[in-house]
């Protein structure tokens, strides 16, 4: 299940299985997405535009296994474009009603062992309000929620052999979003906005050998996002006033091996190191008082896995983790 909380590029969570939206863990060409600033490492999926995605892959039920316990609930997948062997270029914009102007431009093709896409895309919305008509503000309107996004992506690849195949995927985004905030529930909150940048990084290797009886992966993964929100006096909410600085930032490293050498079984062996770095300031005022804080929290976490899938007939198989 996708809920979202109001328009364009409002806070958008996915559910699975009945699990919370943290317990299901999204991949972007294997970079995780889930937001490192945020201790419950939710995601927001309002950000993530799918111009240049090739395809999406969900896998249902718990895959802690190989995954950690951010997959509880699922895994989804999203892969992006990569190089063909006929270059691409894709131009486009888009005209719509609330304001809305959306473009994007992409370009993708090949050179003897190298593969290369980039991308990038561009929204820009009056937005409407996410708050019912009982919200209005004094003037007999409510508050319109804009939104501004910025996705920037580019991937390369290399061949070297049949055997052997380095990844690199980065993408850049930058969004502007007026909230509804409705701390005093008389009026819509007018004065309330925020904005992000994130960063994400990862560089893949993949190896096959004894005859493709052995598939390795070795993975540096880098995410980081700075967000910033706010909230000023306004007629309707007097007394409200906050500034609130989120950090955080993930660093990961990572070695899966895949060994296909027995009839019917893939063994899966692991080994994983991955640090979360979290640091927030929270500056409020309101009718209930004056509120300020300050967190810092780091997480280390080192793991081993091992995993055998067993297919015992069509109908019938077993995964021991």
């Amino acid at each position: 299940m996708v809920r979202s909380g109001g328009g364009i590029g409002k806070l958008t969570n996915v559910f699975s299985r009945g699990s919370e939206t943290n317990h299901t863990l999204v991949l972007l060409d294997g970079i995780e997405l889930n937001d490192p600033s945020n201790t419950d490492g939710l995601i927001d999926l309002s950000h993530i535009y799918i111009k240049d995605v090739e395809r999406i892959e969900v896998v249902m039920g718990p895959q802690s296994t190989l995954y950690g316990s951010d997959a509880i609930g699922a895994v989804i997948q999203i892969f992006t474009k990569q190089g063909g062997a006929k270059p691409t270029t894709d131009v486009e914009a888009e005209i719509g009603s609330f304001g809305t102007f959306n473009q994007a431009a992409s370009t993708r093709g090949s050179a003897g062992g190298f593969t290369y896409s980039a991308s990038v895309q561009h929204t820009d919305t009056d937005g409407v309000s996410a708050l019912s008509e009982r919200f209005r503000q004094p003037n007999g309107t409510l508050d319109k929620d804009s939104h501004e996004n910025y996705n920037t992506g580019l991937r390369l690849g290399y061949t070297a052999s049949d055997a052997l195949r380095f990844d690199l995927s980065t993408r850049y985004l930058h969004t502007e979003n007026e909230l509804d905030l409705n701390n005093s529930y008389t009026a819509d909150d007018s004065d309330s906005a925020g904005d992000a940048d994130q960063w994400f990084v990862g560089f893949n290797t993949h190896l096959t050998s004894l005859d493709g009886r052995l598939e390795q992966r070795f993975g540096l993964n880098y995410s980081a996002i700075d967000r910033k929100d706010w909230d000023d006096p306004d007629v309707s909410n007097p007394a409200d006033y906050s500034r609130e600085h989120n950090r955080g930032w993930k660093r990961k490293i990572d070695l899966q091996n895949d060994f296909y050498g027995i009839e019917n079984q893939v063994l899966t062996l692991g080994l994983e190191t991955e640090q979360d770095v979290v640091r927030s300031v929270l500056d409020s005022t309101s009718m209930w008082g004056m509120y300020a804080s300050a967190t810092r929290a780091d997480v280390r976490n080192n793991a081993v896995y091992v995993q055998d899938q067993i297919q015992f007939m069509d109908d019938l198989s077993a995964t021991l983790g």
